[in-house]
């Protein structure tokens, strides 16, 4: 597609896309003319942030003026490839004065500029929709002067609202005759596209936009001058199925907020290699990050920490920069149970030393001293006890001696396997005198108190510690740590030679050392911070909160934006068309793109934005035809475990 006199640093190409490293002017220029039904991106927002340093970077400026003498070279070029008829999609904001930088504060109409410069190269202003952002967010987020309360009590002449975001829309209109004859229009059926959702998109004011799903407004840097805010792969997320690797999310899935509420996940990405540092803190397991992902933090001082971080607001900051603050963890809503506490006891005991047979049902092993007693505590729900050499086996019934049942259902919930066991979402919504159930049960497996009262318990599973962490904070309102145990090697068992797994290890006393909870959950000192290299890390996008619980903590995500490409992409093209994007960045315009069934141009200067692009394009193609090849595999009434 491209002309061969063009000069690019690399490229690549799958099905229905092509991905170019280069200068987004140069590669614009070797498009075809009018081969282009759609232009969808989000372009630097002037000086606002820097993504490399490389002279042919357009974040590159020194100001305004010199943003746009760069950008006015790429709007005719933009012009040219577009089909007579067709859009160009731009996504942007206002941007901010600084006093001290810019010598008065204000507001500078970025996209009123922007609007003005397209009319001038020729294109048609087609129309513009305000994207709303929430005000409470975007103030805890840059602690803007305007958006602060003890701003609008000190002085409310200096406070303003919060900042929207806009996607502008210019028309390219035919210029002659032939042109006219050739438009290709862009059509819709009631099936595809509904009143209902016409309406929807047809308001000027786009109030239903997932916040963490927006066009790219602030993208990741590497090294000096990028941050990718992400986890290193392994890091356990908590969910309704309990905490589960990042990498294995889906979207759709529900995590917990630090709004301490279930939101779905709206988008995943793995966003290369990156260092990484480990955070510790009381009851925060592995948490490994990039230095600058975020976390939901209460800052303290070197004198009486404690007491000075009660006082303060909670705030995002990097995590390079929470040594000595605490950071904090909350407990879901509490929900209506689906088992008695007996029944609870019953599903900690089987956390701590179950198993599924073969054919999936629950027992309990226990020491052959211990049996007796075992059986006489599940009462009803004692099945079939078998000795073996080592242990005895106690089958657990349901429903007063029958097969199957809620017990039965909610075991399966906890996992399968010593290292894969987890404390579902139904366990962590208890209320205290269930959890206290639940955790008893569990304790008494594999638990025991030392002489000062602490309770410790061991476990292969981190998810399962981490899990019973928050059961022990819920029954008694107590903060536990999570930490390493004895790491993996192999030992002797009646002189066999067997390979042992990480141990992970949780305590819990009544008394808090360091720790302190409120109304808005438990705070936790950082205690260190140190880089332990590189890793592969993901993320993850959550809907309204921007945020989920990980490791025992709660971090920020980092979007990947797609709501509102998803709609340009919907709207103003049809299937199999040609879009667009001399901004690709991470590929969120490409990826979207593919998704509902159109071929994808994209053009990215950083390299290290070129490689992740090009690997969320063939992860979209490859999840798409995975789809395709599962479309019909079950027969009619077939059912899958």
């Amino acid at each position: 597609m491209l002309s061969k006199t063009t000069k690019v640093l690399g490229q690549e190409f799958g099905e229905n896309w092509v991905l170019y490293h280069g200068d987004c002017v140069e590669v614009t220029r070797g498009l075809p003319e009018s081969s282009i039904h759609l232009s969808c991106f989000s372009p630097p927002f002037s000086n606002l942030y820097i993504y490399g340093d490389s002279d042919r970077d357009l974040g590159n400026a020194a100001t305004d003026d010199e943003f746009f003498r760069h950008f006015d070279f790429l709007i005719p070029e933009l012009l040219r490839i577009t089909k007579p008829g067709r859009l160009c999609a731009v996504h942007c904001k206002d941007l901010v004065n600084y006093k001290g930088r810019d010598g008065a504060a204000g507001l500078r109409d970025f996209s009123g500029e922007i609007i003005k410069r397209f009319s001038a190269a020729g294109w048609a202003y087609h129309s513009k929709v305000t994207i709303w952002k929430d005000p409470v967010i975007e103030m805890q987020r840059t602690k803007a002067h305007g958006l602060l309360y003890k701003q609008l009590r000190a002085d409310s002449t200096f406070s303003r609202q919060g900042l929207p975001e806009y996607l502008l829309m210019f028309r390219k209109w035919p210029q002659d005759e032939h042109e006219e004859a050739h438009i290709e229009p862009v059509t819709h059926t009631h099936e595809d596209f509904p009143l209902e959702i016409w309406q929807r998109y047809a308001s000027p004011v786009w109030f239903d936009i997932r916040q963490t799903r927006v066009l790219n407004v602030e993208q990741a840097r590497e090294s000096q001058d990028e941050k990718h805010i992400c986890l290193a792969r392994g890091s356990l997320v908590l969910t309704r199925d309990g905490y589960r690797p990042i990498e294995e999310i889906s979207v759709g899935e529900l995590v917990l907020t630090h709004m301490g509420r279930w939101r779905p996940v709206t988008a995943k990405v793995c966003t290369g290699i990156k260092p990484v540092v480990r955070v510790t803190a009381q009851g925060v397991a592995d948490l490994r990050l990039t230095p600058d992902h975020k976390l939901w933090t209460r800052r303290g001082r070197t004198k009486h920490p404690r007491a000075i971080a009660k006082t303060t607001q909670p705030e995002w900051i990097a995590a390079s920069d929470t040594l000595g603050s605490y950071v904090n963890l909350k407990l879901p809503p509490i929900e209506e149970s689906p088992l008695s506490a007996e029944e609870w006891w019953i599903v900690g005991r089987w956390l701590g030393d179950g198993h599924l047979s073969v054919r999936g049902l629950p027992h309990l092993s226990c020491s052959h001293q211990e049996s007796e007693e075992l059986v006489t505590r599940l009462g009803a729900h004692a099945g079939r006890v078998t000795c073996n050499t080592t242990a005895t086996q106690i089958y657990i019934t349901d429903r007063a001696g029958q097969f199957g049942g809620r017990i039965h259902d909610m075991i399966r919930r906890c996992g399968s396997g010593a290292a894969n066991k987890r404390v579902p979402a139904e366990a962590l919504a208890l209320t205290p005198e269930l959890a206290e159930s639940l955790l008893d049960g569990y304790l008494s497996a594999d638990g025991h108190q030392d002489r000062l009262g602490r309770w410790h318990a061991t476990s292969v599973s981190r998810s399962l510690a981490l899990g019973m962490a928050l059961i022990a904070h819920r029954a008694h309102d107590v903060v536990a740590s999570v930490y390493a145990g004895r790491k993996a090697g192999q030992t002797t068992i009646q002189g066999r030679l067997v390979t042992t797994r990480d141990e992970w290890k949780m305590l819990f006393s009544p008394r808090h050392q360091s720790a302190f909870i409120e109304d808005d959950g438990a705070w936790k000192k950082v205690r260190s911070i140190l880089s332990i290299g590189e890793a592969e890390v993901w993320d993850i996008s959550v809907e309204e909160d921007a945020s989920f619980i990980a490791e025992g903590c709660v971090v920020k995500n980092c979007p990947l934006q797609l709501d509102v490409i998803e709609r340009a992409v919907q709207l103003w093209s049809n299937p199999g068309d040609v879009v667009f994007s001399p901004f690709a960045g991470i590929g969120s315009e490409g990826f979207e793109t593919l998704r509902l069934g159109r071929k994808f141009v994209g053009v990215e200067l950083k390299e290290s934005y070129f490689q992740v692009a090009r690997k969320n394009l063939e992860r979209v193609v490859r999840e798409k035809t995975q789809a395709t090849l599962f479309d019909g595999v079950l027969d009619e009434g077939e059912v899958t475990a």
